[in-house]
């Protein structure tokens, strides 16, 4: 399932859904939402890891175009005036994992070209695509190329409840103690991550009403 908060942006209808990590969890979500809703614009949304060196912790990437292992290229219309310090325009990569190490990172960047990396995009476009929505995407960048994120991470995310997120966390701290300060820390960092997109997307859903 995906928990689903209805409200106003500036006066704006929106409805904030919150689908979960990986491919099948958001096109879910975002189908639900469509036949339901249909909403002017679909923006997936949510935290990136940097492939390119020159982007920074809390920067937003606007994608024009979304990237896939498979070679399948996906194109998005993207504002060329966002008027936001620290805000590029650029192309994402959707993969089924979580891409931990530099040398991964290294690695995807020279293979396909792309400044960020996420699990989701791909799939809510395509269903987007499918069903006739208009769609965006909008990342915050939560760990930078050079950085490497804490082992077991893709094993924490996945699980299907807090719980159960809380119980893989417990585990992996048991396996390797020092892991809880590398987890205390991203989520320090997904806290401000996290503020900087929310104030974002009111901006970016309020000039696109404006439109």
């Amino acid at each position: 399932g995906f928990c689903l908060r209805l409200g106003t942006i500036r006066g704006r209808r929106v409805a904030v859904v919150i689908s979960g990590a990986g491919r099948q969890k958001a096109a879910h979500a975002a189908a639900a939402v469509i036949e339901a809703h249909r909403p002017k614009l679909v923006i997936s949304a949510g935290f990136g890891g940097a492939l390119r060196t020159d982007l920074r912790r809390n920067d937003i990437v606007v994608a024009n175009s979304v990237a896939q292992e498979n070679g399948e290229e996906l194109s998005l219309e993207s504002a060329d005036d966002l008027r936001w310090p620290r805000c590029f325009i650029g192309r994402m990569l959707t993969v089924d994992r979580v891409v931990r190490t530099v040398q991964e990172k290294r690695q995807l960047h020279t293979a396909t070209g792309a400044d960020l990396v996420e699990m989701e995009t791909a799939a809510v476009v395509e269903t987007c695509q499918r069903l006739g929505a208009p769609a965006a995407a909008v990342r915050v960048v939560i760990d930078t190329a050079d950085e490497e994120l804490p082992p077991h991470l893709d094993t924490i995310i996945r699980q299907q409840s807090k719980a159960r997120q809380w119980g893989a966390a417990l585990g992996a701290i048991f396996a390797r103690p020092k892991i809880a300060g590398e987890l205390y820390q991203l989520k320090e960092n997904a806290i401000l991550a996290s503020d900087r997109l929310a104030k974002f997307l009111a901006e970016f859903i309020a000039r696109h009403a404006a439109d």
